[in-house]
């Protein structure tokens, strides 16, 4: 009985009662081109069309039988005539991407401003200590740390200290390939103390590291919580905290 009214009041709006999916095309073409295909994966039951600047005048024509149920749309600095059709159109319908191909649904809030506004989506629900409501995500400080002992220490070689802000095994990225290769180089002539931060609690591999340092200080990195926006200090400041 429900289908049926709701059939029968769209039809009387001259509209098709399913509602279909609109991607705005409002940015980078590739970019834009992996929001579609992304979107078309998380909305496979639905009708999908892609709005373009050159297509915009007829699909226009053609949505007025038609009413949209989601609308992803790129956001960027530059104004766009399409991302304002999109506003107009289905204004509590928009599902935002930025230029990491996050998501985010644009309501009447400030988490929505804040990723409008180029947050990444991991902060914009980070509230800064005074804020009253919801209750706000604090940052996490690790307790205490641990001590691999490695290679013997000799009289005849000076102890150098390394800190570095992350573990450099395995050699995943260009920063550890360095830091690694430091170390190898400073072990010919040094004894050396490695002191790092680690990303998770799982046991880093610390073998190939022990014929090359003394000693091994390990401590979990902190999880800076606090929103950029609430300091005038940047987030990498305080990070390594």
């Amino acid at each position: 009985m429900k289908r049926r009214l709701k059939r029968w009041i769209f039809r009387l709006l001259g509209k098709d009662p399913e509602a279909v999916v609109v991607t705005f095309a409002t940015g980078d073409p590739e970019l834009c081109r992996r929001m579609a295909e992304e979107v078309r994966g998380l909305v496979p039951d639905r009708r999908h069309f892609v709005a373009t600047e050159a297509n915009w005048p007829q699909l226009r024509r053609l949505l007025r039988s038609y009413r949209i149920g989601l609308a992803p749309v790129m956001l960027t600095r530059r104004p766009s005539s399409l991302r304002r059709a999109a506003f107009c159109m289905a204004p509590r319908k928009i599902l935002a991407y930025n230029g990491r191909l996050e998501r985010h649904h644009l309501r009447l809030d400030l988490a929505s401003f804040l990723f409008w506004r180029g947050v990444s989506l991991d902060r914009i629900y980070l509230r800064p200590r005074w804020w009253p409501w919801p209750a706000r995500e604090r940052s996490v400080v690790p307790a205490g740390h641990r001590v691999i002992q490695g290679r013997a220490c000799s009289p005849e070689r000076r102890r150098v200290a390394v800190l570095s802000p992350y573990f450099p095994y395995p050699l995943a990225h260009g920063g550890a390939v360095r830091i690694f290769n430091l170390l190898g180089e400073m072990a010919r002539e040094f004894d050396v103390e490695l002191f790092a931060f680690t990303d998770n609690e799982a046991e880093p591999e610390a073998a190939p590291l022990l014929d090359l340092c003394a000693r091994l200080a390990l401590v979990r990195k902190p999880r800076y919580r606090e929103p950029r926006w609430s300091t005038l200090l940047p987030p990498e400041v305080r990070e390594f905290r």
